[in-house]
């Protein structure tokens, strides 16, 4: 099969993910915010500079996902600064690497979004790239 032939199907294929919804429109739906989280939830991880853990934001998780849909459809949201985290590199006086751990709010976002545009933006990547 030709390259070109390869882009077109690619093309077709990726019009089967493009409904009548905007993306935009999509990152503030409710589910769509909820499979960030569910995402969020599975990969684990530490609280942000704001200290509230991936629990604690599921304890109010549906006033939590109300108030950032809100933000996000008003176009009032805004992403926490992240908490700075110094981890040691490997070998005896390998110095450290910064890390940015951003809140659970802003990775329940940063999570939608992947979710949202991976399955768009995954079609349009050659077959022998990976990283």
């Amino acid at each position: 099969m030709t390259k070109q032939l390869k882009t077109k199907d690619k093309m077709r294929q990726r019009s089967l993910f493009v409904d009548e919804r905007s993306l935009f429109e999509k990152l503030c739906d409710q589910s769509n915010l909820e499979a960030g989280f569910k995402a969020v939830k599975k990969n684990g991880g530490a609280p942000g500079i704001d200290g509230v853990t991936i629990k604690e934001f599921e304890s109010r998780l549906e006033e939590e996902l109300v108030q950032l849909q809100l933000e996000i459809a008003s176009w009032n949201y805004k992403p926490s600064p992240v908490r700075r985290v110094e981890i040691p590199k490997p070998g005896k006086g390998a110095g450290v690497r910064l890390l940015g751990v951003p809140c659970t709010r802003d990775r329940v976002v940063q999570a939608t979004i992947k979710l949202l545009l991976e399955p768009i933006l995954d079609l349009t990547f050659s077959d022998h790239s990976y990283g």
